[in-house]
């Protein structure tokens, strides 16, 4: 195990350099570190507190969490971590990305910071557990599964399937986040806001709810408890029956 104590920003500019991120296929983040990825050279404004370790393929970044309310900021390069697979948070600690690209890769996520993604983002897998906020903005692919069990997800994109599973007190709103089929399980006080274009099927139960913000062309819902899920009745449709003597619109 090779363990670097980051000490200046020269030293961290200077294991960048030589491809150490580059082989990242997992990047960890802990304690109180607030790390940000974008297209600033690696290096900038990194504490002496925080400790940055790499064991094989998987790069973690732990800032003291002797403090919790003081924050330690990272910045790293969206181009070196280009191939991360799996992006995992914990303690405190808040991850930022703009323009950064990810290719069928897992977010897990136990932290009460934040989380905060911008860019290409294709993810085949989001299990929160913590209580913060987790943005990601624009989330694309063919199928992701996604469990919620405690703070608020908000989603935006355009993915073929959602498989969604809402527990305790989760908040979920992926109403700007369009699909051609979604499945949600919801339990607790579980609440999903969902977009779902063709296929829209709910198991509910508790006191949680679902509500969608497109009418589904099929839909299968069982709803239990006191569950509900809610989604827009059909709009009107207007026949007109003509003969030569009679002109009638029904709506129906």
């Amino acid at each position: 195990m090779l363990k670097i104590r980051v000490l200046s920003c020269l030293l961290l500019a200077s294991v960048f350099s030589e491809g150490w991120a580059s082989t990242t296929t997992d990047l960890v983040i802990e304690g109180t570190a607030r790390v940000k990825i974008g297209h600033e050279k690696a290096g900038k404004n990194i504490p002496s507190s925080v400790l940055m370790e790499k064991e094989g393929n998987r790069l973690t970044i732990k800032g003291d969490n002797r403090d919790p309310d003081r924050w330690y900021d990272v910045t790293l390069s969206a181009k070196q971590l280009s191939g991360v697979k799996t992006i995992t948070l914990k303690d405190q600690a808040s991850l930022t990305a703009k323009g950064y690209s990810l290719k069928q890769a897992v977010l897990n996520t136990s932290t009460s910071g934040t989380v905060d993604l911008n860019g290409d983002l294709d993810f085949k897998a989001i299990n929160q557990s913590g209580s913060g906020k987790v943005r990601i903005h624009w989330l694309k692919g063919k199928d992701v599964s996604i469990e919620v069990n405690s703070g608020q997800l908000i989603l935006a994109g355009k993915v073929d399937t959602v498989r969604l599973k809402v527990y305790k007190m989760a908040d979920v709103n992926a109403r700007h986040l369009t699909a051609k089929r979604i499945w949600v399980y919801s339990e607790e006080e579980g609440f999903a806001k969902v977009n779902p274009s063709k296929n829209f099927f709910v198991f509910s139960h508790g006191v949680s709810a679902v509500e969608a913000y497109t009418k589904p062309e099929f839909r299968s819902i069982l709803s239990y408890d006191r569950s509900s899920v809610i989604y827009p009745n059909p709009k009107p449709r207007t026949y007109q029956l003509r003969n030569r003597k009679l002109k009638r619109e029904l709506r129906v």
